[in-house]
């Protein structure tokens, strides 16, 4: 059960490297949700630590001006996020590096969505990673 939960340190919050992810990581496009993912580089003492991804959500403030709908979108993207990053994870664990992994879901549709469209789109992007 604990694998379904989304807790803080999960979360992508690092202004640097959300930049450096948005500078230099890889871009894939699965309507309606571009992938952008890549290594992010740790402090030496968290090197320990088993390999992780953290991930953050982003919707254009252009397209939606309502924050209602902004925050509608973003949430149907951690839901369907979260109770499939356990295959992610699998991916990640399966390449046996010790890089933490980030991951920006930027929304580029034009309508918000329902939740299967989301969700194929994730799983497609899950699919499709090769273990790394």
């Amino acid at each position: 059960m604990s694998q379904f939960r989304f807790p803080k340190s999960e979360k992508l919050k690092d202004e640097h490297a959300i930049k450096d992810l948005f500078e230099n990581g890889k871009k894939i496009k699965f309507y309606p949700i571009l992938f952008l993912y890549g290594t992010i580089k740790r402090a030496p003492i968290e090197k320990k630590a088993p390999p992780t991804i953290q991930c953050a959500f982003t919707v254009s403030k252009r397209r939606f001006k309502k924050a209602t709908d902004r925050n509608r979108i973003k949430r149907v993207m951690r839901e369907a996020y979260r109770l499939q990053k356990h295959k992610i994870a699998e991916v990640i664990t399966s390449a046996e590096t010790d890089d933490q992994v980030g991951l920006i879901l930027l929304y580029i549709g034009k309508e918000i969505p329902i939740f299967s469209s989301v969700n194929k789109a994730i799983n497609r992007f899950i699919l499709k990673q090769p273990a790394e």
